[in-house]
């Protein structure tokens, strides 16, 4: 209690109590912070405490994002016959976004060789990446990939993934450009499975992957057997066991597969179907990335 201006205390008080000692946050020698960290609130009070008001850090990727394709019209358009709104663009730029980078929206190309030329060589002068949304299939059309194999090299031009089997990797000017698919799910689940990760290495974080856990399917599952196929689903915990059910039916324009969903499954090569009750593993894509595979 306070008496006079005076401290008095209702009991014994100990030597040291209720004093934070010198060092008890961080002892002289100790590394604070390791390379590879975001730097987020906590990070940057401790920067502080301790006198260092600047660091060496790796500058947040600016992520160039190109839609493409006669078909698309703005999202806030009407569609004519044989048209569709242009839902990738959006889409993309929002999970660069949430991946914490900065998205530079180049906006939406047609399929002409000229235009698009220069709208992928305006994308690598003016960021560190660019994510082009369509164009790499085999229609006649399809102009995005040639395209990258004239300006620079093509380092892959299709994989063995269920949605994103057109998915294609190259470099142009020394900036890394992921070719994505024109479909909405196979561009958005090839965002997260290889676009993401990289873009996390380029900005000099540690951790990339998402967390993944085995958990068991609460109905029958049927899925491509010759390819690795992504399926999202929603991931629920109870009595101590994770269980998953999908979002319904999976096409890759079904947009909506997406929405709400928590999770890809990963099912492998050579099944084709998995009944209620089997365990398969789920990346958790509403989790933040770990150090490594499990």
């Amino acid at each position: 209690m306070e008496r006079e201006g005076l401290v008095l205390p209702l009991e014994a008080v100990r030597s040291g109590q209720n004093v934070r000692p010198i060092g008890q946050d961080v002892t002289a020698g100790e590394t604070v912070l390791v390379r590879g960290v975001s730097l987020g609130p906590a990070e940057i009070g401790l920067l502080a405490s301790i006198g260092r008001a600047t660091v060496l850090a790796h500058p947040k990727p600016r992520v160039a994002v190109l839609a493409t394709g006669d078909e698309l019209v703005p999202h806030d358009s009407v569609p004519g016959p044989g048209q569709i709104r242009n839902s990738n663009g959006p889409a993309i730029e929002a999970a660069v976004l949430s991946a914490g980078f900065h998205p530079v929206s180049l906006g939406l190309v047609g399929d002409n060789m000229d235009l698009l030329r220069a709208a992928i060589l305006d994308g690598v002068a003016r960021a560190d990446a660019l994510l082009t949304c369509g164009g790499v299939s085999m229609g006649e059309r399809d102009y995005v990939k040639p395209l990258l194999a004239e300006l620079g090299t093509v380092h892959f031009g299709r994989v063995a993934v269920k949605p994103g089997k057109p998915l294609t990797f190259a470099e142009v000017r020394g900036v890394p450009v992921f070719g994505l698919p024109g479909f909405p799910v196979s561009s958005l689940v090839s965002f997260e499975v290889f676009a993401r990760p990289a873009l996390r290495l380029m900005a000099g974080l540690r951790r990339l992957w998402r967390p993944e856990v085995e958990v068991r399917l609460e109905h029958h599952v049927r899925h491509d057997p010759d390819r690795v196929e992504f399926q999202r689903a929603v991931v629920t915990r109870r009595e101590g066991v994770l269980w998953a059910a999908t979002t319904g039916v999976q096409a890759s324009g079904r947009l909506r597969s997406l929405a709400g969903a928590n999770a890809l499954l990963r099912l492998p090569v050579g099944h084709s179907a998995f009944a209620a009750g089997t365990e398969v593993t789920a990346l958790l894509i509403e989790q933040p990335e770990v150090d490594r595979l499990p």
